[in-house]
């Protein structure tokens, strides 16, 4: 594999959504750290506009919302049905049952993180994308 082909895309811009502002504060640190600018949205309205105005690399989106269980299964399908399959999408959730995993999956997601956060697997994770 030749350096070229290894090298990070020059977007280092990723867009969360999730309700907890403990998580973003968090999030936002660790990937700091490692290179990434990290914008937060604790609603899909607010997120929908960063995604439309960022053009980020990566996005995240917590399926617990306090729009109701399970809400962010709702969003990433219609986040899918409007963007296509082209922006790499994590799902990252203290849900973790084979279901939601599963769920999460089929509505689009590239992965599926599970909370609490750990830095390294994120990061490898993220690497990936």
């Amino acid at each position: 594999m030749s350096e070229e082909s290894k090298a990070k895309p020059t977007n280092n811009t990723i867009i969360n959504l999730d309700d907890d502002p403990d998580f973003n504060n968090l999030l936002k640190v660790v990937l700091k750290r490692a290179g990434y600018q990290l914008f937060s949205a604790t609603k899909p309205d607010d997120f929908a506009k960063l995604v439309k105005a960022l053009d980020p690399a990566l996005v995240m989106i917590d399926v617990n919302l306090d729009l109701g269980q399970g809400a962010g299964f709702t969003f990433l399908e219609a986040l899918r049905n409007k963007l296509g399959l082209d922006l790499p999408v994590l799902v990252c959730s203290r849900r973790t049952s084979r279901a939601d995993i599963s769920r999460a999956m089929e509505l689009g997601a590239n992965d599926f993180i599970s909370k609490p956060l750990d830095d390294t697997y994120l990061l490898q994770k993220l690497n990936i994308y």
